[in-house]
């Protein structure tokens, strides 16, 4: 499963990632993420081996430690390639994060901090849910149904995507196969209670 995070700078995409990836890990879960550089800058520290070797032709390069791998390809790749290429090295993940790519068709969590970046963002394809800061004030009509929740509350939406993963699971398994572990009996999404929303009207 694919979610992709998606908001202006500093809206606390990378926080919120770091959260859930911590948390679901814990649950067994296994994540993985991509992160979007909009600017055409090295991904590598300047005279590092890594960046010598490409700087002098080579169409990539790996490094290989007891622990880790690292590989540069001097070729930007799409997003679509880096997914293939995610599941390829490591194969059965879970759930694949993607921060950024506004303009990509996967499903998305928009994290705004006012009404302004919302209606900059609303356009984006498959927005499955809306995370706002307190900043955000906004008319509930604008929101289309979507589900809405608090940054300052991550773990609401921890329980969301769990919620999605466990459908996304079940809905691959033939109904006498479903698993029937603590991930089954994940809480309803949760939603606001009148006097938190910042959703006015």
């Amino acid at each position: 499963m694919e979610l992709q995070l998606v908001g202006f700078s500093n809206s606390g995409k990378t926080t919120l990632i770091q959260y859930l990836t911590r948390e679901l890990t814990k649950q067994g879960y296994r994540i993985g993420v991509i992160k979007h550089h909009h600017l055409p800058v090295p991904l590598d520290t300047p005279g590092k081996d890594s960046t010598t070797f490409l700087a002098a032709g080579a169409k990539a390069t790996a490094l290989l430690s007891p622990l880790e791998m690292k590989v540069q390809v001097a070729r930007p790749y799409s997003l679509r390639e880096m997914i293939a290429n995610m599941y390829g090295v490591y194969g059965a993940l879970d759930l694949l994060f993607i921060e950024g790519f506004k303009t990509e068709s996967l499903p998305k969590l928009l994290l705004v901090r006012t009404k302004e970046e919302y209606q900059q963002l609303k356009t984006c394809l498959n927005i499955q849910g809306v995370a706002v800061w307190p900043t955000f004030k906004c008319e509930a009509h604008l929101l289309e149904g979507r589900p809405l929740f608090s940054v300052q509350q991550p773990e609401d939406l921890l329980i969301w995507v769990q919620q999605r993963l466990h459908q996304e699971q079940s809905s691959r398994l033939p109904t006498s196969t479903k698993p029937h572990d603590a991930r089954d009996r994940t809480p309803p999404i949760p939603l606001f209670k009148s006097s938190e929303s910042p959703v006015e009207g």
